[in-house]
């Protein structure tokens, strides 16, 4: 009789972290669907995030606009929402994913103000730490899922290779 309590006990607990808290889901999780099961409404929100992130592709490229500035301008919009929500001041990782951005763009705005032969090795530098940036990421277990922390860290380490020694 007292068997089956136990054993709730132990499933309910072995999806718990070491620090004995419940784990964390990180927004790319969510997107992805690889985490949890949620609810339908939070499935149907992923799905229309899916949707018009599609159509704001397409209105793009059919107005001829790089999708690179597309992109950039949804980064700086992502972190002007944050910051007008006040994340900077709360406790978490988004001062230090903002910092992140605001570097990555800076080192990508100086290569293009360079030589040719100079900015790829200024990108090949980028691509390489936020490979690094990834790895770290993959060690804390923090903020993406552990699967896409390896793999994007393989994949930016891989094309900066592939630019100092390919080009």
């Amino acid at each position: 009789m007292t068997e089956a309590p136990v054993r709730a006990a132990r499933s309910t607990s072995s999806s718990r972290s070491v620090s004995g808290q419940a784990p964390s889901v990180s927004a790319d999780a969510a997107i992805s669907g690889s985490a949890y099961r949620r609810p339908a409404a939070t499935s149907r929100r992923i799905w229309a995030s899916r949707v018009a992130g599609v159509a704001a592709i397409a209105a793009l490229r059919s107005l001829d606009v790089s999708l690179a500035a597309g992109f950039a301008a949804a980064g700086l919009g992502v972190l002007a929402w944050g910051v007008v929500d006040g994340q900077l001041r709360a406790p978490g990782m988004f001062r230090v994913e903002a910092a992140g951005m605001l570097g990555f763009g800076a080192l990508a705005l100086v290569a293009l103000t360079v030589e040719p032969d100079v900015a790829r090795y200024l990108v090949a530098a980028g691509w390489f730490a936020h490979g690094v940036w990834d790895v770290v990421h993959l060690r804390l277990n923090r903020v993406v899922v552990r699967s896409y922390a390896e793999w994007c860290g393989l994949v930016d380490i891989l094309v900066a290779a592939q630019l100092v020694l390919l080009a």
